[in-house]
């Protein structure tokens, strides 16, 4: 069992040592992501498995506005690269897919973040750090189903409170 202790990054910087055998996973924090030396502080101090999880707050791929979509892809970007100098084995990040109103507006969605997360999918292959989707706010995974097909080098974190609270799969 790969079992992975999840901190934000000043927490993890906190820490003086992380539990024998627990990987750890770090909130990559927007505020500290274009600093150089947390980034160096935890490289130092990493446990053995290490991954990171992406940004997200105020993010949005399939947002109507450019800049948004454009901020989203860069942050994006960042933070793959921030998990390759900390020696991240992989990094999650969310589908940003919020409820439809329906299953083919679900699915629309879902094209359309496929579509967006190209170059995501790609740098993540160039830096060799394995890209998990984790489900959040879908109403089924029907819309994930798609994302996932469309590169089958994506691997997929599942929330399970994320899919108690959003989900309406029983």
């Amino acid at each position: 069992m790969d079992l992975r202790l999840a901190l934000g990054l000043a927490e993890a910087l906190e820490r003086p040592s992380f539990p024998e055998g627990v990987g750890l996973e770090v909130y990559l924090d927007p505020g500290l992501l274009e600093e150089d030396e947390p980034f160096r502080q935890l490289a130092a101090k990493r446990p053995k498995r290490l991954s990171v999880h992406l940004p997200f707050w105020n993010l949005d791929l399939l947002s109507p506005d450019p800049e948004v979509r454009g901020l989203t892809l860069r942050r994006l970007l960042l933070g793959l690269d921030r998990a390759a100098e900390l020696g991240a084995d992989r990094a999650v990040f969310h589908s940003g897919i919020p409820h439809g109103r329906t299953p083919e507006e679900d699915q629309r969605r879902a094209e359309r973040l496929a579509a967006a997360l190209k170059p995501v999918v790609r740098r993540a292959e160039i830096l060799g750090v394995e890209l998990f989707l984790e489900n959040t706010h879908e109403p089924s995974p029907e819309g994930l189903k798609a994302v996932l097909e469309a590169y089958p080098e994506l691997g997929f974190c599942f929330d399970a409170a994320h899919a108690r609270v959003f989900s309406h799969t029983p």
